[in-house]
């Protein structure tokens, strides 16, 4: 995978395997943004960027599919300029198993 060492240093840091979570790459032009989804609903995911952001700042939005195409989502939280606890804490929350997506 070839991004910013900001993105590539989180996903070092999260606990993937140990909570069943994937990464999901819809933006391989953008070398600052990845997603993060639970392996067997890869459709709700939270988009993490670094763009433009200082060392441990993110910004992250939680997607819902709302329809069978991949553009057709919901964004139900975000956050701008978050440190890595509170990005943690999101994408523990969005990604909650017994939670249902919208579609």
């Amino acid at each position: 995978m070839t991004k910013d060492p900001s993105i590539l240093d989180l996903i070092e840091r999260l606990p993937l395997r140990e909570k069943g979570w994937i990464i999901v790459d819809n933006w391989d032009a953008d070398l600052c943004a990845v997603g993060v989804a639970l392996k067997e609903n890869p459709r709700r995911l939270i988009y993490i960027g670094t763009f433009g952001k200082g060392d441990g700042r993110y910004d992250f939005e939680c997607e819902l599919p709302v329809g069978p195409q991949s553009t057709d989502f919901v964004i139900v939280d975000r956050g701008h300029d978050v440190d890595e606890l509170a990005l943690l804490e999101a994408i523990m929350r969005h990604l909650k198993r017994e939670d249902s997506s919208l579609f």
